[in-house]
């Protein structure tokens, strides 16, 4: 009798504690989530559970998934039929200004604002499939390069940490068919906020080639990154020296610097390192771009010519015209080659 007073007392026992964890429980779906690192969707920036998630598969009366009384739901009570869908409801491709969430759909915001993405813009809405770009939620494709497929088709959590993670914008550590993790780390960014000017291409370095956007990429787009030599790169150290055989099969990703690539012959000093008045991204672990071309230490990679997410320009193509100063102004792709291979 004496220990069962005490725990009514105390609140202790299994329904004290019961009692305890609903309280927790509410608290945290209220406020929620702790805090992680990361760039976004940690906890503290605003959002809450319930910004993407319903209890009951339902809420206020209208049903995520299906009819009332009962809705069928959709997969891990979200709030759309698939986490990309429920992506695009935020970053939709209206936004792009103060501190709104990133602007990832749509062409025509990209093309006429003058703080131009770093990452471009999805070009077709969910399941549908372009040349343009990756597409979400089309199932049956196979990374280019790769083996990486799924049934339902790719979307944004294949790349994204829905919930954030310590890397840049919470990138999966892990993505595709990577034997080992390849976090991405070495990012600068000159200004944080608003967000438009955050992910904007001149607000970027890329400062280090090890944890780098490159090999993050061969996750799934296996044969399209490697060290020069490499059976799927071909090359040699260093970049083909003259009258070499080994041919490159692929542009090199990683392991060759403009520095090397003016002493080899393939690139032409007069533009990247002269003339040029703008220059597509590039990997500078000095963070010195162009630098001098006889020591740069400047390299390409899939972002020199790529868009992560897709460009009105077939496979997500750069076309940058480096007599411009406006960054990603081109009108047709000879003219980035010309950054580097000017002829």
């Amino acid at each position: 009798m004496m220990s069962g007073a005490s725990e009514s007392q105390s609140g202790g026992g299994v329904r004290g504690s019961a009692l305890r964890a609903a309280i927790v429980l509410v608290l945290w779906l209220s406020v929620g989530s702790p805090a992680r690192a990361g760039d976004w969707h940690i906890g503290n920036d605003g959002m809450i559970c319930s910004d993407c998630h319903v209890m009951h598969g339902s809420r206020r009366g209208i049903a995520y998934g299906g009819g009332m009384p009962n809705p069928t739901g959709y997969p891990s009570l979200l709030k759309a039929a698939t986490p990309s869908e429920l992506c695009l409801t935020c970053h939709d491709g209206t936004s792009g200004s103060d501190d709104s969430a990133p602007d990832v759909a749509g062409a025509a915001s990209y093309e006429t604002t003058a703080l131009k993405r770093s990452a471009g813009a999805f070009q077709a809405a969910s399941g549908v499939a372009t040349d343009n770009g990756h597409n979400l939620d089309v199932g049956g494709d196979t990374a280019p390069g790769g083996t990486w497929s799924s049934v339902s088709g790719l979307n944004c959590t294949d790349c994204h940490a829905a919930h954030g993670n310590a890397y840049y914008r919470n990138l999966l550590p892990q993505p595709g068919t990577a034997p080992t993790e390849r976090p991405v780390t070495a990012v600068t960014q000159a200004v944080t906020t608003p967000t438009a000017m955050q992910y904007s291409v001149d607000n970027l370095r890329y400062t280090n080639s090890t944890n780098g956007l490159a090999a993050w990429c061969q996750g799934c787009h296996t044969n399209f990154h490697g060290q020069p030599g490499d059976v799927n790169m071909g090359g040699a150290s260093g970049g083909d020296p003259p009258a070499s055989n080994s041919y490159w099969l692929r542009h090199p990703t990683a392991g060759v610097t403009m520095a090397q690539g003016v002493t080899n012959g393939h690139i032409d000093s007069s533009y990247w390192f002269a003339t040029a008045v703008s220059r597509v991204p590039v990997v500078s672990p000095s963070g010195i771009i162009p630098g001098t071309s006889g020591s740069s230490d400047n390299e390409v990679f899939c972002g020199s010519c790529h868009k992560a997410h897709g460009l009105t320009h077939p496979a997500g193509l750069i076309w940058d015209n480096p007599s411009s100063s406006s960054l990603e102004d081109g009108t047709t792709t000879r003219e980035t080659c010309q950054s580097c291979h000017y002829r």
